[in-house]
């Protein structure tokens, strides 16, 4: 199977269904609490001559603009979650969330604090 950037994209924004605002591309502002799927990297013909592609897509979600208790208690519950709604086959490919870190993320002028899964995907 071989996919496209969006499908991928749109395919990992309809999964995410516990934030209230998800984005399926980076766009120029947010309304926290937000996940956006930024943009990936494209590994080609990884997987048997050619028959699937591998997607390196950075999935943000964003808490808000402050670093206190309650933001650090929001992504401590919330990570887990998103890593469970993303983890597994679907459509669009088999996707495995390899990795989350904490991270300032810069939307238009405004840095927020969030958390960045990256997502493999083989499609």
């Amino acid at each position: 199977m071989s996919t496209t950037m969006s499908v991928v994209m749109d395919g990992l924004a309809a999964l995410i269904t516990t934030v209230p605002n998800v984005y399926a591309w980076p766009v120029e502002s947010v309304t926290v609490p937000c996940v956006l799927v930024d943009y990936p990297a494209q590994d080609l013909d990884l997987v048997m001559g050619g028959a699937a592609d591998t997607w390196d897509v950075p999935v943000l979600y964003i808490v808000g603009t402050s670093s206190t208790k309650d933001a650090r208690d929001n992504l401590s519950a919330t990570v887990p979650v998103l890593r469970a709604a993303l983890n597994g086959g679907h459509a669009f490919g088999d996707v495995r969330v390899t990795k989350a870190e904490i991270i300032p993320v810069t939307v238009g002028a405004v840095t927020y604090l969030g958390a960045k899964l990256n997502c493999e995907v083989i499609g």
